[in-house]
């Protein structure tokens, strides 16, 4: 029977820390062989450090990134987000892995609202000068859907040109008024400030607009390309802009020169996805005595290499490894999903324990873009700020948010 050890706490926190930072010895400096590494009981930090090896660790971001190449988003990517097949693939992949090297292996399964573009949204003005503005670096989509083509872009009332060096907002389009004149079909352009982008969407729609344009104001800070938010989505496309291409749009309507543009952003919106987290137990330790070692598997954006098939590797490599040890503490493995779109995978987990198996976790470590230069080694103390100046709550987990994350109450056991 395998040695059990009292260190697996200290032993893991070494080896995250090794992993994260770059400090592992090259494969060819005095590091164990595969089979010497797979047939071994990998109980100490002498014995299990040298088996994490780049070629390893490199192997699985290879198969992540296949995963991804193989499961296009729809917007035309590779893809591992959340709600997608490609993140179901990687969850699936991980849950193999981990049940072939003798772990207790849970799926767990929870639903979120899911959004994604479908192909790549586009914004063109047809007249009188011909000209597609460049994603990101001219515009960006709202969350929206819909397509118009070669219309008028009218302008809302409430613009204030020039805009006021003092820090003063815009009302524009702010108010049903502010559309009195406006002509059904047109493209609504409107200046930012003083109510939500809902209000003013809702506003131009209920107008007649096929489209709008919301573009930054133009006071100091406020003059680059907005990446806004709605809270509905619209059935009319909607761009983002920033100061300079709104009041060009703007100047040459009142020139006498209304522009014409095509706005296109199509999108699926699905309000009960399901997205997974992979919970992988050891066999052994005491189950009222926990130590979780967790990792978020969803991407930011597209095939997520860095962020974070690095962190998701590092673990599964560390769990592989240690899969013949039998610890003092029940060693848990968390791969979550959902937390490049707020923690959710996490959130339901924690909101889904008893209080008494939250009483049983005394640790978490987590291993979030371990394949950085750039990186931070921090520990978090529930009684005080986070590393980001936030405070955690111990009180409830209900409803955490990037300003007030949660901690649960009484996670650390006797």
């Amino acid at each position: 029977m395998p040695r059990r050890t009292a260190g697996s706490l200290r032993h893991l926190s070494l080896l995250l820390l090794c992993v994260g930072a770059g400090l592992l010895a090259p494969a060819s400096a005095g590091a164990s062989s595969p089979a010497g590494c797979a047939n071994r009981v990998n109980d100490t930090p002498g014995k299990l450090i040298p088996c994490i090896r780049k070629a390893d660790l490199w192997g699985y971001m290879q198969h992540f990134q296949s995963i991804a190449n193989a499961n296009l988003g729809a917007d035309g990517h590779p893809s591992r987000n959340s709600g997608e097949p490609g993140y179901k693939a990687s969850a699936d992949y991980v849950a193999d892995v981990m049940k072939a090297a003798g772990y207790n292996v849970t799926i767990q399964t929870y639903h979120f609202p899911y959004f994604s573009f479908v192909g790549t949204p586009q914004f063109s003005a047809v007249s009188p000068t011909a000209h597609d503005y460049p994603l990101n670096d001219e515009w960006d989509p709202a969350r929206s859907n819909g397509t118009t083509t070669n219309m008028p872009v009218q302008p809302a009332g409430g613009i204030v040109d020039p805009p006021d060096p003092s820090g003063s907002t815009s009302a524009s389009g702010c108010s049903p008024g502010d559309f009195t004149g406006f002509t059904t079909g047109n493209i609504a352009l409107i200046q930012r400030g003083a109510c939500t982008f809902d209000a003013k969407i809702a506003n131009a729609t209920n107008a007649g607009a096929s489209g709008v344009i919301i573009f930054n104001e133009g006071n100091p800070g406020r003059t680059g390309v907005i990446n806004g938010s709605v809270s509905t989505i619209p059935s009319i496309p909607v761009a983002f802009t920033s100061s300079a291409v709104g009041f060009d749009l703007y100047h040459q309507y009142e020139a006498g020169s209304a522009p014409t543009a095509t706005l296109s952003v199509q999108s699926i919106v699905d309000p009960n996805r399901p997205d997974y987290n992979v919970i992988a137990d050891s066999k052994g330790g005491n189950p009222n005595s926990t130590l979780v070692v967790d990792a978020h598997l969803d991407a930011i954006y597209g095939a997520g290499m860095l962020d974070n098939a690095s962190g998701s590797t590092t673990i599964l490599d560390i769990a592989k490894m240690m899969r013949k040890v039998n610890p003092l503490h029940k060693l848990r493995f968390i791969w979550f999903g959902g937390e490049e779109l707020g923690l959710l995978g996490s959130s339901y987990y924690v909101d889904n324990l008893s209080p008494t198996d939250l009483g049983h976790i005394f640790y978490d470590l987590d291993a979030d873009v371990t394949a950085t230069p750039n990186y931070i080694i921090g520990v978090l103390d529930p009684a005080a700020v986070d590393l980001f100046g936030r405070t955690v709550s111990t009180t409830s987990c209900s409803s955490p948010s990037p300003s007030s994350p949660c901690f649960p109450a009484n996670v650390y056991g006797p």
